[in-house]
């Protein structure tokens, strides 16, 4: 719901990224697995979520969402970052790196040790392992 969605990126102390999409849209899908690993690169540093637009379409339209995949990143409920289109991994974890910085319009910058070429290459779980 529209409530719910407020509530989730407005009482969040970590900026949070939003992928719009839809189920048909072929470029969403093609982006997902991309999404998928920098959601556990960056979780939980960076929240990372997904909005149906078909779910939610009075969502879509008050954000002024016009085509998916559109990204979109907020810090305590206000945006300060939108990206649409298709992403690679790589750039698109820079992209986020760099919308979650003070001087991207984010009040806070979390920190961004998983940001390394390495947490692209093993999951979360299994660095741990590695460093114990």
């Amino acid at each position: 719901s529209a409530a719910n969605f407020d509530l989730h990126i407005s009482v969040s102390d970590i900026p949070v990224v939003v992928q719009l999409w839809a189920p048909w849209c072929n470029t969403c899908r093609a982006m997902a697995h991309a999404y998928g690993r920098a959601a556990v690169a960056l979780e939980p540093e960076i929240r990372i979520a997904r909005l149906n637009i078909d779910s939610a379409p009075q969502i879509a339209g008050r954000l002024q969402v016009n085509s998916v995949p559109t990204l979109l990143v907020f810090r305590h409920g206000i945006e300060c970052g939108r990206r649409s289109g298709l992403i690679p991994l790589l750039e698109l974890m820079g992209w986020i790196g760099d919308q979650c910085r003070p001087a991207a319009g984010c009040a806070e910058a979390p920190n961004l040790r998983a940001f390394t070429p390495i947490s692209l290459q093993q999951p979360r779980n299994q660095r741990a392992e590695k460093n114990s």
